[in-house]
């Protein structure tokens, strides 16, 4: 990522199915756009994030709603298909812009990874799952299962699987999570593969003890699913 002067303008490097980092305004609007093309969506949670489209030059201005803190995660796709998995952290600055320069092989972060794969067979199921899980909607052809399962995961955390996503090659599972400790708990997301796990995203990765988050986790169907 290269920030412009004064962070005037972050621009991103991006490729099909790459998740992409920027810092937008808690108070201010912050334009995105991408070169070349024209923004087609911007799926977020409802509540987190307030987006206004411009029909006429394709960009998208977002604003955060009163008070919000957290990190925005959201997919946004192209007129062309391509689709980029955002993570958008709030700060206390001015207006800004977010230009995403397409066609380039995008920046990997060493730390706090959402990672989607590049490709192979699985790539459009993928996708499809982390919007439908993140977004609480149903898809064609794939099956929705309410689990509410205990997983063992560290004594300091509680982790339940909420939902299963059964499609016909992958499984899409969303867990809650919450810090039991009395400490502060920084998660990181690659401690959540294991084999057979193609991609993971997690809400929010700093949490107060007592605080609660959203894991997504996108595997390998098995042959007795």
């Amino acid at each position: 990522m290269w920030l412009g002067p004064a962070q005037a303008v972050q621009v991103l490097e991006g490729s099909d199915g790459a998740s992409l980092y920027a810092k937008i305004s808690k108070t201010e609007p912050t334009r995105i756009t991408v070169t070349p093309g024209r923004v087609a969506s911007l799926r977020v949670r409802e509540g987190t994030l307030n987006i206004d489209p411009d029909e006429d030059t394709g960009q998208l201005f977002v604003t955060a709603p009163p008070g919000s803190s957290r990190p925005v995660n959201g997919f946004l796709t192209t007129d062309g298909g391509e689709t980029y998995t955002l993570v958008l952290e709030l700060i206390d600055g001015p207006s800004d812009s977010v230009v995403i320069r397409q066609g380039k092989k995008a920046n990997k972060p060493s730390t706090g990874v959402t990672q989607i794969l590049q490709s192979g067979p699985y790539v459009k199921e993928i996708k499809r799952l982390f919007v439908a899980m993140a977004t609480n909607t149903s898809l064609v052809g794939v099956a929705v299962v309410e689990r509410k399962q205990e997983v063992m995961l560290w004594k300091e955390a509680s982790m339940t699987l909420e939902k299963q996503y059964i499609a016909s090659d992958v499984v899409g599972e969303r867990f809650s999570l919450r810090n039991v400790s009395d400490k502060p708990m920084v998660l990181d997301e690659r401690e959540f593969y294991k084999p057979g796990v193609h991609a993971v995203a997690i809400d929010q990765l700093n949490l107060s003890p007592g605080g609660t988050t959203t894991a997504y986790v996108i595997r390998a169907k098995g042959s007795d699913e």
